[in-house]
């Protein structure tokens, strides 16, 4: 035990006796340098936390910095994907119009109606419309309530002058000539038995 145990006078080296006011004995280039070294250790740790400090600070800087181009590329990212889905959303339904409008075509055609004063007035004509139909829509057309009093006549085939029937399909009835059809008088209505005296 005693091994470790060191006496005092060996851990002071060059320990200087005497007064402060001895100057001829005191040595003051050791002190100064042993106060320089102080100085310098406590000046290197605080330019070390500057460095440390402003290094963090550009790390946090540049932190900030790619998350805000990140948020920018997603942002860009995100409108670019709306972009797309609006895109082939729009696509989609121009495609779907398209269909609907080429299957309202093949059912759906307009028929010209010559009317009495010479005008003409275009209505559609469905597929499978009859010619009942067809003459309900003129007379209302033209706000008619004595309906029993005129109908639709056509041309067929042979140049011939035909009455439209009201229980038969129209196009069937046309059998491949334009869907013109002229408003006429008819001076009996197409029932007799169905017609009602008025008592006046």
């Amino acid at each position: 035990m005693t091994e470790f145990v060191q006496p005092v006078n060996q851990s002071i080296s060059h320990f200087q006796l005497g007064s402060m006011n001895d100057v001829d004995n005191f040595d003051i280039d050791r002190l100064n340098s042993s106060l320089q070294y102080g100085d310098h250790h406590i000046i290197e740790d605080n330019t070390k936390k500057k460095e440390r400090k402003k290094l963090k600070k550009k790390e946090e800087e540049n932190e900030k910095r790619a998350q805000r181009q990140r948020q920018k590329e997603e942002k860009k990212a995100r409108k670019q994907e709306e972009k797309q889905r609006k895109k082939s959303k729009n696509e989609q339904q121009l495609l779907s119009s398209k269909r609907i409008l080429n299957t309202q075509f093949i059912n759906k055609s307009k028929a010209r109606i010559m009317m009495l004063d010479d005008t003409e007035e275009y209505l559609d004509l469905g597929k499978d419309d009859i010619g009942k139909i067809l003459y309900t829509r003129v007379c209302d057309l033209i706000r008619l309530e004595e309906k029993d009093y005129f109908g639709l006549t056509f041309i067929d085939n042979e140049n011939n002058r035909c009455w439209l029937d009201n229980d038969k399909r129209v196009r069937s009835q046309l059998k491949g000539v334009d869907s013109i059809f002229y408003f006429q008088v008819k001076f009996y209505p197409p029932e007799p038995a169905l017609l009602q005296e008025d008592i006046t």
